[in-house]
């Protein structure tokens, strides 16, 4: 069986994600939820949407060490806490193709139902693929595509070495 080329792949470090599903008034929820981010400092490494008719979702992942701070946000909110699922820990698995084809998409919404693995989340774009997935599992996953793509293991980020995170800063008075 040929093998599809792609350009590379990049696995996240550890993740919250943040299901908001059922919600009435969709951008305002949305622009809640990132004012709630924004005000506690809190970075996004994953947003999507979805709107079909009136069931819709937002899907949100941020950093593990915010994991505290994000149950509480989501506790103390009425609305978003009776739509809401936070599952962890999660990952991402990013794939970059040439371009996007439905026939990368398959192979890899088939590679991942055939070897049992659970997908939370999907989003994709001209190029790239990105994949939710229990965080434990995102090596696996990646060896069970790799019997189905083409990438080079140098073009492979197992995980971010760096971690850019946004601190409060005191202004001193006068």
């Amino acid at each position: 069986m040929e093998k599809i080329r792609i350009e590379g792949a990049k696995l996240s470090q550890e993740l919250v994600t943040i299901h908001l599903t059922h919600l009435s008034h969709i951008e305002k929820n949305l622009a809640r939820l990132c004012a709630k981010l924004s005000d506690n400092q809190i970075n996004m490494q994953f947003l999507s949407t979805v709107s079909p008719g009136g069931n819709s979702q937002i899907t949100c992942c941020v950093d593990s060490d915010e994991r505290a701070l994000i149950n509480t946000l989501v506790k103390s909110d009425a609305d978003f806490s009776s739509h809401a699922e936070i599952l962890e820990p999660t990952g991402l698995l990013t794939l970059f193709p040439h371009n996007f084809s439905l026939r990368m998409l398959g192979l890899v919404l088939g590679t991942l139902a055939k070897s049992s693995l659970p997908l939370y989340g999907l989003a994709s774009s001209l190029s790239s693929l990105t994949c939710i997935l229990d965080f434990h599992e995102l090596d696996r996953a990646l060896e069970c595509l790799r019997e189905r793509i083409d990438i080079s293991p140098k073009k492979i980020e197992r995980r971010p070495k760096i971690r850019i995170r946004q601190t409060r800063t005191l202004k001193e008075p006068g």
